[in-house]
């Protein structure tokens, strides 16, 4: 049987940072990498009512692109983003700056910049997004206009990617403008933004006849939505479409489309998302081609002086070559015919070899040295095989050296003297100084009688000590490409005394070695982009004609390969050599990995072969880092860090027996040593199988290195190193989860990015599970160990199948294996999945469970232990949520009263969250003020123990924010339920069941606050997230809360049909869950009651309420503020039919109104309710005028408290006119 069946990934519920403040910190430039040597500056300008942080950064994951992906893609410029106030429905901070004046500020801002940085002369590319693409057009032409120091803006800038810019205006513009002017009763707004914005703008086309003539001085790319984006009332628009976001006139600009929305066209989820590449590729192009571009453009803006030409180009190709002094073109490898893309790089081998580059090399000035390196198969000796055909004509001689070890290195360089002797006496030269060519390579003792240089290995040491003062003699003209290799055996290797350092010759070096690239400019190479992969793995599979279908099916291959060019060639020879389907290709790939890497096609090494050079180095010169690459292979590929290795420690709670035998003392060992395990990761980076992300510090495994780390074993030792990742991961989470480790910020960073390690081990155990993996993993008390922990993980991160499945494996397993599974690990394990059935709605089985182990805690801790108190915390939680308030009530006070300090009266965490449940009880009984005491004292004591951001806090604030709900304090409620919803999003997840709950509940409040667009967006929130949840009755419940609440929202928009479908299926779902009692059966009822009488159906409505009433008068005899709101909503349904029902209605207001005057405050929302169905009562019998002053008030502070368009004020103003008019005081009354 299979352990971790049923296993449920879950899904991201969409994640929303909710009501942030905008300051003035967020507006001008702000640096977001300053890159490594750049070569050009990436200036981002957001749209409308956007952000320079928010508008490029994803709302589920908090990822900014600019930030995170694209200083690993573009590490050589430097990434700044622009900030401005262009909100067009804010009420705070408006701008109210024309298009033009934020223009001017942009010119401004980035001037200043680049003078106080001295980079005044650096390529400039703009990036901009939708009103950001004017803003750029405006800053170019008032640069271009300019005389002063703005004038170079526009001279540096080289590009421009235009991300869904309205160049012709836009038509959702003119909906924009309507719906601003409906806004302005509540915000301010900037009307000239969006005037200028509208179709068919004179500023516009005013716009677009200033900028074309200076347009063709930019390459200039432009992207453009092809999905809809959402806007009010769930109505989907193309806000910019393609004939708008072109370029009219502009013949040098092309389009590309995103397949995105207008709001997400600048958001990527990760760094292989498919419209990032195909941005990222163009980004590149962009870059690459930035100084040509600039110095075109210079050079047109004035007469060069031919002084001014030396200096600023000084082009490798313009140096004098002696025309007889060449060497025929020949390498020793052919170019690959399949050869792809690297448009980017080879630009940077060009501009920096043979360009203007002012980049210095470490060797000397005179040298110019380029160091390609990265992971083996990424292509690096075909790209320096292009570099060397792109320039043959510009040398005399391309000479290429075998760098794999060093007696290679020196045959190398005896075959180009040899070469060169041969050249001369075959007559290759015109001039007579070139028949005196062996007395300037005075090699001529070394020749033998055929005129064959020696390959004494003495002998070639020195033939290269005189080829290298020939190359570097300042006598010769002679000009030369060198290609260096392979280069990848340094420590035995002294490559430095193999370099000529000469202003006539220029070096390109290949390795896997980082430590390399001290010899010259460094050049990572990484996978190819997407286009370029998929044509790669076309052209080797020798596809000459393609179908839509086969893109696809390409697609799908090479990201399934990573993009790397060696494995995509590997794969094309293979579809070729077998006439397979593309399409068939990812199937056979999956079940026969390692035997399609190592399938050679037309090359000369495969990429597993390639790799296992690299392991065998590392083998050799360090064990601990071959066996520390093989351990990251079953952690997430780009996820694992150092922290995941601590140092092992016996946890007191949990002593464990030593292991059964070693497996894991290599494990132990490194994780207790700092330099073994700092020093192993460096060993591991110098030959490029993996590298460190900057920007998180994680480290990233290539895809397929990741896999090939594991395919590579046998089974056994697979298994063996897979339960050595397990305990690793749960030897951390150990460290983190000590009794007593207070969960602070910094702890809650930690366990966040332990996640998808643990993670993805366990979804490795669940695909090797079979008798081995179970003895290996449960036979042994460490890696059990571990597997408890990791269970902690899963239940706090709401991968609650996968906890369920650890728990129940452990406590079924605790009889047969008890010296692996201790009574107190298996205790405890019993109570978390009691926990975890729990949320599913399984109150019986988790009762059960619940009550076996409470009493064994306390046999084994003591009833005071912090397990102990959280099962039987529990096990009321239980009571609570079956409706059983007086045994759950009981059982909480035990809580309390063990968890409370004798001498000082402090309670403890647990004591805390009995407390606070306790206030639930207490409310569900109707002593609200009594609860919200409670809950208000434990949340002071847990305020001066815990940060902001703890779960423990949150859940206190949220339970309180429930208590003050119910007693009418909305505004107060919803601004603690918005601090509840932005801190648990951080603390424990957007998607957890508790965060999703607060989400339904800020719903609510905004609804009855009348806010009812941000009602909308909670709502919307919640279910989807629930939605996606879906594993059970738990599950159901909640859904059924958020389902109540937007049949709420609808019948409060008037959208009845809508409303009475989500409260019928909400009621007979409840009544199937919970039975026709229970308290959310009966408040679905009154709601449907209220749609009722709002649809005009009193009669119906009455009968409907007065069975309700009866109900609960039943079963909830304390529950005095559900009596209370039931009896207003009967109240006024039988106001509604007339004058025979006032005084059944007045009879059954009555204890409503006795109950708000005792326990409310005047102004109390509910309060405000009842007496204002007490007047309508009371006017419909007649008697207006006795509470013409009452009904006053009452509308007063309805409108204080609701604002005056809230329904609820609404009724209010509409009775106290019909009193008046009743009263014949119409004419008189000028305040209504």
């Amino acid at each position: 049987m299979n352990l971790w069946r049923d296993r449920n990934e879950g899904q991201t519920a969409p994640s929303l940072v909710r009501r942030s403040t905008t300051t003035n910190d967020n507006f001008g430039l702000d640096v977001l990498f300053t890159g490594d040597s750049p070569i050009a500056d990436i200036v981002a300008v957001h749209g409308l009512n956007g952000h320079r942080e928010s508008t490029w950064t994803t709302q589920a994951s908090q990822t900014n692109w600019l930030r995170h992906f694209l200083p690993l893609d573009l590490p050589n410029t430097r990434i700044l983003s622009y900030g401005y106030n262009s909100r067009t429905h804010s009420a705070e901070n408006l701008s109210v700056q024309s298009i033009y004046e934020h223009a001017i500020s942009l010119v401004q801002d980035l001037c200043a910049y680049r003078r106080n940085t001295k980079t005044e002369t650096r390529p400039i590319i703009f990036v901009a997004h939708s009103l950001g693409g004017i803003l750029v057009k405006s800053a170019l032409i008032h640069s271009n206009l300019s005389k002063s120091s703005h004038h170079s803006i526009k001279l540096y800038t080289s590009g421009i990617a235009f991300f869904g810019t309205p160049h012709a205006g836009s038509s959702a513009a003119r909906f924009a403008s309507i719906a601003l002017r409906i806004g302005s009763i509540f915000t301010k707004t900037n009307t000239t933004v969006i005037r200028h914005l509208r179709e068919n703008s004179p500023w516009l086309h005013m716009q677009l006849q200033q900028f074309n003539p200076i347009s063709s001085d930019f390459q200039i790319v432009v992207f453009y939505e092809t999905y809809k984006t959402k806007i009010a009332f769930g109505k989907g628009v193309t806000l910019v479409p393609f004939r708008s976001s072109t370029l009219p006139g502009n013949p040098t600009s092309f389009s590309i489309p995103l397949r995105k929305s207008h709001t997400e066209l600048v958001r990527f989820t990760s760094p292989s998302d498919s419209d990032y590449l195909v941005v990222l590729h163009q980004l590149q192009a962009l870059v690459a081609q930035s100084s040509h571009i600039v110095q075109e453009n210079l050079s047109m803006s004035r007469a060069p002086s031919p002084s001014t030409v030396s200096a600023s180009l000084a082009p490798f190709t313009h140096i004098t070559k002696h025309p007889a002094m060449t060497l025929p073109f020949s390498l020793p490898l052919q170019p690959n015919p399949s050869f792809v893309g690297r448009t980017s790089e080879l630009n940077t081998l060009d501009n920096y070899l043979f360009g203007s580059s002012k980049i210095k090399s470490s060797i000397a000035e005179q040298s110019k040295v380029v160091v390609i390196h990265g992971l083996g198969g990424a292509g690096k000796t075909q790209l320096s095989v292009a570099c060397a055909q792109a320039h043959k004509q510009d040398v005399d001689a391309v000479l290429w050296l075998d760098g794999s070890n060093e007696v290679n290195t020196l045959l190398s360089l005896r075959d180009i003297a040899q070469r060169l002797i041969d050249a001369a006496r075959q007559g290759d030269t015109a001039d007579d100084s070139r028949s005196s060519l062996l007395s300037r390579l005075p090699v001529g003792e070394f020749l033998s009688s055929a005129g064959q240089l020696s390959t004494d290995e003495k002998e070639l040491a020195k033939i290269s000590k005189i080829l290298k003062e020939f190359l570097e003699s300042e006598n010769e003209s002679f000009t030369w490409l060198m290609i260096i290799d392979n280069v990848d055996d340094l420590p035995r290797y002294p490559l430095s005394k193999f370099l000529p350092q000469s202003s006539r010759g220029r070096i390109i070096i290949t390795t896997r070695l980082t430590a390399a690239t001290q010899f010259g400019y460094s050049l990572e190479l990484g996978q190819i982009g997407e286009k370029s992969g998929v044509q790669l793995l076309l052209n080797a599979a020798s596809m000459r004609t393609k179908s839509p279908t086969d893109l696809e099916d390409a697609e799908t291959v090479a990201s399934l390969v990573g993009y790397l060019p060696l494995a995509l060639e590997q794969a094309g020879a293979f579809i070729s050599k077998t006439q397979m389907q593309l399409g068939k290709y990812p199937q056979l790939f999956e079940g026969h990995r390692r035997e399609l890497l190592n399938y050679l096609g037309h090359s000369q090494v495969s990429v597993f072969a390639s790799w296992e050079l690299s392991f065998k180095q590392l083998v050799a010169e360090n064990s601990d880092a071959a066996e520390l690459l093989t351990l990251l292979a079953f952690f997430h590929h780009s996820s694992s860090w150092e922290g995941l290795f601590v140092p092992f420690a016996s946890n007191s709670d949990f002593p464990s027996p030593p292991p059964t035998h070693d497996k894991f003392q290599w494990l132990r060992d490194v994780s207790s040593s700092e330099f073994r395990l700092g020093n192993a990761l460096g060993d591991i980076f110098s030959v490029s199988l993996a590298k460190r992300n900057t920007r998180s510090g994680n480290i990233y495994l290539h895809p397929l290195v990741h896999s090939w780390g594991r395919e590579r074993l046998g089974p056994k030792a697979k298994k063996e190193k897979l339960a050595q990742a397990v305990v690793a991961v749960g030897n951390a989470l150990e460290w983190a989860y000590t009794p007593g480790q207070k969960p602070n910020k910094a702890v809650r960073e930690f366990i966040s990015r332990v996640v998808p390690n643990a993670d993805h081990c366990m979804t490795l155990v669940d695909q090797e599970w079979d008798a081995d993996m179970s003895s290996i993993l449960l036979a042994d008390p460490q890696s059990a160990k571990a597997l408890f922990y990791i269970g902690i993980l899963f239940q706090n991160v709401s991968k609650l199948k996968q906890a369920e499945t650890i728990f129940a494996a452990i406590v079924a397993r605790h009889d047969d294996k008890p010296s692996v599974f201790t009574p107190l690990m298996s205790a405890n394990a019993q109570r978390r999945l009691a926990h975890v059935v729990n949320l599913f709605s399984r109150y019986k089985e988790g009762e059960a469970l619940l009550l076996q182990s409470i009493p064994r805690l306390v046999e084994l801790v003591g009833k005071r232990h912090p397990d102990t108190l959280a099962a039987q915390f529990e096990l009321g939680n239980v009571h609570h949520r079956c409706f059983r308030y007086g045994e759950a009530e009981g059982l909480l006070r035990q809580v309390v009263e063990n968890d409370t300090d004798a001498s000082t009266g402090a309670i403890g965490r647990m004591g805390r969250e009995a407390t606070s449940l306790l206030g639930l009880v207490y409310k569900h009984k109707g002593l609200h003020k009594d609860a919200s005491l409670l809950l208000k004292r434990v949340i002071d004591q847990a305020s001066e123990e815990d940060d902001d951001g703890a779960a423990h806090l949150l859940t206190l604030k949220y339970r309180h924010a429930l208590i003050l709900q119910e007693l009418g304090d909305w505004k107060v409620a919803m601004e603690t339920y918005s601090e509840v919803y932005a801190g648990l999003k951080v603390a424990i997840g957007p998607n957890n069941p508790l965060t999703l709950r607060t989400a339904n509940a800020l719903g609510r409040v905004d609804c009855f606050l009348g806010l009812h667009r941000e009602a909308r967006e909670m709502l919307d929130i919640a279910w989807k997230g629930q939605e996606a949840l879906g594993f059970g009755r738990e599950n159901e419940t909640a859904q059924l809360r958020t389902l109540f609440n937007i049949g709420v929202l609808n019948r409060e928009e008037g959208l009845f049909s809508e409303a009475l479908d989500c409260l019928d299926r909400a009621l007979r779902a409840e009544m199937a869950l919970h039975g026709p009692h229970a308290h959310s059966t009966l408040r679905c009822q009154t709601e449907l009651g209220v749609l009722q009488a709002a649809r005009g159906d009193a009669a119906e409505a009455a009968t409907t309420l007065r069975q309700v009433l009866r109900s609960q008068l039943a079963h909830y005899p304390d529950s005095h503020m559900e009596h209370a709101q039931t009896r207003t909503a009967l109240a006024e349904a039988l106001v509604r039919l007339g004058p025979t029902h006032t005084d059944e209605a007045a009879e059954t207001l009555r204890p409503a109104l006795e109950f708000v005057r005792a326990s409310l405050d005047p102004g109390n929302p509910v309060r405000l309710r009842v007496e204002l169905a007490q007047a309508a009562c009371l006017a419909a019998c007649g008697r207006g005028s006795e509470v013409l002053d009452e009904t006053r008030r009452l509308v007063s502070l309805l409108d204080s408290t609701f604002g005056l368009k809230h329904q609820t004020s609404v009724r209010g103003q509409v009775l106290l006119k019909d009193i008046v008019e009743q009263m014949g005081e119409g004419e008189t009354d000028g305040s209504i």
